[in-house]
């Protein structure tokens, strides 16, 4: 295994290009996106999709015994 990364919040947060890559990107209509390579899923896999039954373990905060 690896050595561990650590970050603070400051080293995370987006440089301002990414910034204006990102809303450049938000303003383009739908219509301008090329989904071709994405194909759609069908209604069969949405009737059959089920939620995460571990995102609700997930999302609590430890608690000391």
């Amino acid at each position: 295994m690896g050595r561990m990364i650590r970050k603070t919040i400051d080293q995370c947060k987006p440089t301002p290009a990414e910034i204006e890559r990102v809303t450049a990107l938000a303003a383009r209509p739908d219509s301008e996106i090329d989904l071709s390579d994405i194909p759609e899923l069908p209604e069969e896999f949405w009737k059959n999709a089920k939620p995460n039954p571990f995102y609700e373990k997930l999302a609590k905060a430890p608690t000391k015994p």
